[in-house]
Order: C-alpha cells, then sequence, then structure tokens
C-alpha cells in the first residue's frame, strides 16, 4: 500500500514538473521579441477619410531612409501631378526615390507625400460640389502632421508639382501662406486672359469651366469672376509685392512647351514688373519628365535653402574660364583707318595647317571688370572648348561696342578678315554674338547685312521685342538671365520666332545682368555655337 502511494506521489509530482515546465517554456517563448515588419520608405496606397468629400482619398508617401531609426521630426513636400494622371505619377514617371536619394547630399532628409487631386487644378470647384483645396489644406495636411513626425509649421512646408500640378504649387502657397511658404512649379499649366479666350470650345468646357465657371461661354464672358480670382495674373498684379514677400516661388518651363511656354514667361514679366521676387528657369526641352528630371536638383535644393531660412543664392557659380589664355595668345588691329579695334583670337593649329576657318563675331558691351578681363574670359571660354573639341575650330573677333557706325562698321570688319586671313567667307559660316546694348546694332541690321550671318547669339541684349525685324534664314539663340535687363523685349521678340516659326532656342538663367552673365551664358551655348558654325 505505502508502495502504491509512493508511487502515486512521484507521478503527481512529475505531472507537475511537466506542466510548471510548460508554462515556463510559454512564458519565455512570449519573451522573445516578435520579429516585427521590415521598414518600408515608399508607402502607396494609403488614404485617408475626407468629411468634405465623404470618401477615402488615396496617397502615397516617401520617408527618409532614417525615419524608422530616429525620433526626428522631418519638412514635409507635398508632390503635385498633372492633368490626368494619379498619385502614382511621382513615384512611377517621376521616379521621386530616385532623384531625392541621388541629392541626398545636399538636401536635408524630408517627407514627401503625394496625394490624388483628380483633375480639380487644386482649387475648390467654383459651384462648391468639389472643394479640393479645402480637403487638401483642412484635412490632408493635418492627417499627415498626426501620422507622421512632421514639423508641422508653414515654414517646413512646400508644394512641388508638374503642369497642373504646376499650378497647384502656385495657388496653394499663393492663398494659404499660413499654411505653405515654397512653392515650386514645373511646366505650370495655367492661361492668360487671351489664351483663355482663345480656347477650343472643348476644351474650355472640360478643362477649365468645369472647375472655374462659364460652361458653354465664349469671349470675355469666359472670364469669370471665380476665374479671375485664381488667376495669378489678376491676383498678383493686384497686390502689392510686400504681400508675398515671404513666398518663396521657382518657375521651370521649356523652351518647346507650347502654349505654356508664353503663359510661363508672361507670368515671369509680370512678377518682375510689380516687384515680386522669383526665381525663374527656361530650359531646352517639352511637356516631358525627362524635362522635370533635369530641374530637380535646383528644385530641391531651392526648396531646402527656403526651409533652412537660406536666401538663395544671387548669382550661380562662374563659367569655367581655366586655362586662361595669355595678351600675347591674341593681337588687336584697327578697322581700316577708322582706329576702331578689334580683338582677334586664331584658333590653335593656325599657323600650321592651310585649313579656311569659320568665324565667330563678338559684340562686346561689358558692364563692368574692364574690357581685357572680359575678353580674356571669352577668348578663354572659346579656346578650351575648340580644344576639347567641344567647338569647331573657328577664329574669333572681338569688338567694342557701341560701334561707331554700327552696321557698315561691321561690314568693314568682315571685309578686312575675309581679307586678312583664311576664313571661310560664307554666310553659313559667320556667326554673331551680342549682349546688353550691343544687340541695338543686331537689331537694327537691314536684311543684306543680317544674311551675312548664320545666326545671332544674344545675351541680354536690347531688342525691338514683338517688333523686331527677323529673317527666316537666321538661327536665333536668346539668352537672359531671371534679374536680367530686357526680359520684357525678349518676351516679346520670343513670341514673335515661334509664330514665325524661325529656328531659334531660348534661355533663361539664373542671375543679374552682369559681365559674368555673360560669360556664363557663353559657355552654356557651346553647344549651339559649334551646331551652327559646322553647319
Amino acid at each position: 500500500m505505502s508502495n502504491i502511494k509512493s508511487h502515486i506521489r512521484s507521478l503527481f509530482i512529475l505531472v507537475v514538473s511537466v506542466i510548471i515546465a510548460i508554462i515556463a517554456g510559454g512564458c519565455q517563448k512570449n519573451d522573445e521579441p516578435e520579429e516585427s515588419d521590415p521598414f518600408v520608405r515608399l508607402r502607396t496606397d494609403q488614404t485617408y477619410y475626407s468629411k468634405l468629400l465623404h470618401r477615402d482619398m488615396s496617397y502615397a508617401v516617401l520617408l527618409p531612409s532614417d525615419y524608422d531609426s530616429t525620433n526626428t521630426s522631418y519638412p514635409v513636400v507635398y508632390l503635385l501631378h498633372g492633368y490626368g494622371d494619379d498619385e502614382t505619377a511621382w513615384y512611377t514617371g517621376g521616379n521621386i526615390k530616385f532623384y531625392v536619394d541621388k541629392y541626398s547630399a545636399e538636401i536635408r532628409p524630408m517627407i514627401y507625400v503625394m496625394p490624388e487631386a483628380f483633375n480639380t487644378y487644386y482649387v475648390n470647384k467654383y459651384n462648391g460640389k468639389y472643394p479640393m483645396m479645402d480637403v487638401l489644406v483642412d484635412e490632408l495636411v493635418p492627417a499627415i502632421d498626426s501620422i507622421y513626425r512632421t514639423k508641422a509649421d508653414k515654414s517646413h512646408r512646400a508644394v512641388m508639382g508638374y503642369s497642373m500640378g504646376g499650378y497647384g504649387a502656385l495657388i496653394l502657397p499663393a492663398m494659404n501662406p499660413d499654411v505653405f511658404s515654397v512653392g515650386v512649379s514645373l511646366s505650370m499649366s495655367f492661361r492668360t486672359d487671351q489664351q483663355y479666350i482663345a480656347e477650343s470650345q472643348d476644351a474650355f468646357n472640360s478643362q477649365w469651366a468645369s472647375n472655374f465657371g462659364g460652361v458653354g461661354s465664349t469671349g470675355e464672358s469666359r472670364l469669370t469672376e471665380y476665374f479671375l480670382q485664381h488667376s495669378p495674373f489678376h491676383f498678383f498684379n493686384a497686390a502689392s509685392a510686400s504681400q508675398y514677400k515671404d513666398l518663396k516661388m521657382f518657375f521651370d518651363c521649356g523652351d518647346d512647351e507650347e502654349s505654356l511656354s508664353k503663359t510661363n514667361d508672361s507670368l515671369h514679366c509680370l512678377l518682375r514688373s510689380v516687384g515680386i521676387n522669383h526665381q525663374y528657369r527656361v530650359r531646352n526641352g517639352a511637356h516631358t519628365w525627362s524635362y522635370w528630371y533635369g530641374a530637380l536638383h535646383e528644385a530641391l535644393v531651392f526648396i531646402d535653402d527656403s526651409m533652412n531660412g537660406i536666401d538663395f543664392p544671387t548669382e550661380p557659380e562662374p563659367a569655367t574660364e581655366t586655362p586662361q589664355i595669355l595678351n600675347s595668345d591674341f593681337a588687336d588691329t584697327k578697322i581700316g583707318n577708322t582706329g576702331f579695334e578689334m580683338n582677334i583670337m586664331l584658333p590653335p593649329g593656325y599657323d600650321g595647317s592651310s585649313d579656311d576657318y569659320p568665324v565667330v563675331y563678338i559684340l562686346n558691351d561689358t558692364l563692368s571688370k574692364g574690357r581685357n578681363n572680359c575678353v580674356l574670359s571669352l577668348f578663354s571660354i572659346l579656346h578650351n572648348a575648340m580644344i576639347s573639341g567641344d567647338l569647331a575650330r573657328s577664329i574669333v573677333i572681338e569688338m567694342k561696342a557701341p560701334l561707331t557706325g554700327g552696321e557698315s562698321m561691321l561690314i568693314a570688319a568682315i571685309s578686312q578678315v575675309d581679307a586678312s586671313f583664311r576664313t571661310l567667307p560664307l554666310p553659313g559660316r559667320r556667326v554673331l554674338i551680342a549682349d546688353n546694348n550691343a544687340g541695338a546694332i543686331v537689331s537694327d541690321l537691314e536684311e543684306s547685312s543680317a544674311l551675312l550671318f548664320d545666326s545671332f547669339f544674344m545675351f541680354d541684349a536690347k531688342n525691338h521685342g514683338s517688333d523686331q525685324k527677323v529673317y527666316t534664314p537666321v538661327f536665333y539663340y536668346l539668352d537672359i538671365t531671371d534679374k536680367g535687363n530686357n526680359y520684357a523685349s525678349y518676351y516679346g521678340l520670343n513670341l514673335k520666332l515661334r509664330a514665325e516659326n524661325i529656328d531659334s532656342e531660348y534661355r533663361v538663367r539664373h542671375g543679374s545682368a552682369s559681365y559674368q552673365s555673360f560669360i556664363n551664358g557663353v559657355s552654356s551655348s557651346v553647344y549651339y555655337l559649334n551646331k551652327r558654325l559646322k553647319e
């Protein structure tokens, strides 16, 4: 009997021990950390609920690479899509993650939010039925601030968009300066009053009137009060510059755009005329992602500087002139018996060859630093481009403007150069460069003289705008900085060249009118100089 009790006791102890072991094992297992999901930076298919629209709204977000490993709060950039696109555009066609990472050494980490906005132009629809601006400002922004670690103030919020989104990137900060402080508009889609009136009826009804009112209207009746309230050509013009002094704006639009080239250039001229500060760029390109990719580096740096309270540089980096030639590398001579001097630089290898060469004529209206320094810089830029093979080896002639006798003196110089050097004495092998007031000589050339040249390269050069005489066989290269002197006449001349289908290129670069901007402009034009000299 005692043996039975002893066995029962042993069995009981064994069962209890097993149970304790199981419980302990279970507790130990529960104490082990569970595997967490891997950190995902690009989060697609996100939603927030809109009480204004009574529906879920989609967005995507790109987080900084260190978001999951720090407690840092970040600035926010809202990326706006174009007409017909959606919230996927910036991470598919726009490849935003690649470019953010590419420029990460120059811009601080930021959160990028990509909302859907349909074809609303980011405004509240005129009839109150689709208040998209209110949805973004009053619902999306607070939702993002509540979900993510953001720096939730206007100085750390920017908007960047392309096409329709470019207009959104202007209108949202302009009308909500307490929410957004920075706007970057790439190929902004909007219309001047004249363009709006001229729009086809179908395009007007579907793209514009559905948002701004006036369906079916024609002529000036299209300019509804609601449209005028949302037109930058009206609200910027009606306000004082001080009203927008804290708004940081950056515009970029390709010179091969159709109607939008006129729209953006016209807005730039308006902002210049009323003294509203902004950055403006025109480069070679059209309404494509490949063009907008080219804007992202400077645009992201602009956003970062603005959020850091850093003024964007007044001037760009100077063009590289090294190695710089010496005064002994070029010669000066007089034009006939006039006593008027021209500087001549022969191409590398001239003395050891029997070749004939094209000629680049420069009418130089130096703004500062003295003529000799300017000549050294100009000649060095062109000489180095010839050595590298980027520019056809050419004879370069520099003449100081104003040129006494103007057109007749220029013709005399051509005759003397052709008689004295081995030139290709053909219009197709002559290029004329002019800057500042020297542009007046080019603008006033008669056709017989103008056709002595293949091309006119004009750098912030005085001209007659839409009243200037232009000639079909001649190629025009118009280059000016966004703070340049002749912005209004450049706008008119560019429109005329486009209207008459004259071969041309148009550039607006960073900076002000200066000796250095002329040098930078010549440097950036080498590709087209080479193309014209070789054709």
